[in-house]
């Protein structure tokens, strides 16, 4: 049971990274400077990963 509650908080960990990744991915393709191919390289991420979360709908707060 409490490898179960460590999977739900280590995967709420990660959310809440990817979130972060995709507001920062969001602003850097707003900003216009950088392609899609090197936003993945600078994050160290797979392109379809940033695409994926480019278009992640982001939690208000």
């Amino acid at each position: 049971m409490a490898g179960y509650f460590t999977t739900l908080i280590n995967e709420g960990k990660l959310e809440g990274k990817l979130e972060g990744k995709a507001e920062l991915i969001q602003k850097m393709i707003k900003n216009g400077n950088m392609s899609i191919e090197q936003i993945a390289t600078l994050l160290e991420l797979p392109v379809e990963k940033v695409k994926e979360l480019s278009q992640m709908e982001l939690a208000s707060a």
